[in-house]
């Protein structure tokens, strides 16, 4: 037997805590895993290998079998194993902590966490809000299974997230809707609030505006003066800081005004700007002069804030717009094509080629980056694309960071969604924050052939390599 693991259970005496939470971060060699011992605890054996039934007495002789001597203090309080390769995204690892005669186990599988969507506090949504605001990661609103959300969640790591109680002064619940930080509050713009997404007009695209200073408690809704844009959902929000005013500004682009999705009417080529949230003016009016259809730039927009332009990424297209910003606070607008990237017939043409709609794409190490969405009706992306040169404005070369990965297992062409940096998914929220790349929640394929929604959060520090994130807890009996 393992003369440590005997001297460990002879020696200790006193009772064990009653829960230890670990934290993991789980890629495809390996683990980063965090175990939270209380300070009051002297220290724990914690054992892990890939085999349910491993002899802890002879550890080292199970699959990948391992063992860490753990200590808490008044200083030390949690553990980090950067490298376990006991726990990847496509293997099980049991894990047991030891203290004294006491032992807690966890059996820890990411399949089985993505099928369950056991992986945060929030329910499985898309169409929701992830947001960056006062150093936290935030989540707002969204569809779910049960229909639109107004809930308020936040989080330091990722893992570990909090819900902001509802003292009912806040927004209705909504989805497709808009969330940014802008002058030290948290913004809620638009949305949808109904349940007639697809199929005809509807009158439930939202025109209002809600802001909170602190930190989600309570929030106050704008009273607008002067023109005000139309009720929307699909559409964009950005802070944009404005070269007349020298100030950063709300700048709001494009997205559905609830009229019928079988005609052009509904679709917003618009851009409205605001300096405080309450005075909003129309900067440019249709931001498509060219003979595109009206639609196939509202619909499935990405636009962010990069070297002093605003960037619109073109729903159903292969083009970008950049914006010219006139002394008089109109927009123009003007049209670039990619370059480096596959011909709009293949399936990852970039920028939404072929019909892709509702990608991602965010601003991060001074860089565009555009991730996921969904080509025509059937199929779901997972690829990866980074601007080519972040030192000039040169947008119309790219670099294919991570192909699409898509693997099917079985004769019943069942979805392998382990497979790929992460599970192919639209409408997800995809941020910028502590140096890394966050992938939260989203829309998408599972393994049985359906559509299900993600409440999974993904990081990457060089947007190549993903992990998946989550917490459990070891309960002493």
């Amino acid at each position: 037997a393992d003369a440590n693991y005997t001297a460990a259970s002879a020696s200790y005496t006193v009772n064990a805590p009653s829960r230890v939470s670990v934290t993991a971060w789980v890629g495809r060699e390996d683990a980063q895993v965090q175990v939270n011992l209380p300070l009051s605890t002297s220290g724990m054996q914690f054992f892990r290998s890939n085999e349910a039934n491993c002899d802890l007495s002879n550890v080292a002789n199970c699959a990948n079998g391992q063992l860490d001597n753990i200590f808490a203090g008044d200083t030390v309080k949690d553990t980090t194993l950067t490298v376990d390769p006991t726990l990847t995204v496509n293997q099980t690892a049991y894990y047991t902590l030891q203290y004294g005669a006491s032992q807690a186990s966890l059996e820890i599988s990411t399949e089985e966490r993505l099928t369950n969507a056991n992986n945060t506090d929030f329910s499985p949504r898309e169409e929701h809000q992830a947001v960056v605001h006062n150093n936290r990661l935030w989540v707002i609103g969204g569809l779910d299974g049960s229909g639109r959300k107004n809930d308020v969640w936040w989080s330091v790591d990722g893992v570990n997230w909090t819900e902001v109680p509802n003292n009912d002064d806040r927004f209705s619940p909504r989805s497709g809707h808009q969330a940014v930080s802008f002058k030290d509050k948290l913004w809620v713009i638009g949305g949808s609030e109904g349940t007639n997404d697809n199929d005809g007009p509807t009158d439930d695209s939202k025109d209002d505006i809600w802001y909170s200073e602190d930190d989600g408690v309570t929030w106050e809704q704008v009273t607008r003066t002067g023109p005000r844009f139309s009720g929307r959902s699909g559409h964009q929000v950005v802070v944009h800081k404005s070269a007349v005013s020298n100030e950063d500004e709300l700048f709001l682009i494009g997205g559905w005004d609830g009229g019928d999705h079988n005609v052009q009417g509904g679709f917003k080529n618009d851009v409205w700007r605001s300096a405080d949230g309450e005075t909003w003016k129309l900067a440019t009016e249709n931001v498509n002069t060219t003979s595109i259809p009206e639609n196939d730039l509202s619909v499935g927009i990405q636009v962010v804030s990069y070297k002093e332009q605003l960037w619109i990424i073109a729903g159903m297209r292969n083009d970008i717009w950049a914006s010219q910003e006139q002394g008089d606070g109109t927009m123009t607008w003007t049209q670039y094509r990619p370059t480096g990237v596959p011909n709009i017939t293949t399936h990852h043409n970039l920028l939404l080629g072929s019909g892709r709609h509702n990608n991602q794409a965010v601003v991060h190490d001074n860089k565009l980056w555009v991730i996921g969405g969904r080509q025509g009706t059937d199929r779901f992306e997972n690829d990866v694309w980074r601007s080519a040169d972040g030192e000039t404005l040169d947008l119309e070369k790219w670099d294919l960071v991570v192909d699409a990965i898509l693997d099917y297992v079985d004769s019943d062409n069942k979805l392998d969604f382990v497979s790929g940096p992460f599970p192919p998914r639209q409408k997800h929220g995809f941020v910028s924050y502590n140096n890394r790349l966050w992938v939260i929640g989203g829309h998408g394929p599972d393994r049985l052939g359906g559509l299900r929604r993600y409440n999974d959060v993904w990081r990457s520090e060089d947007g190549v390599n993903w992990r998946l994130g989550f917490h459990d807890v070891f309960q002493f009996q």
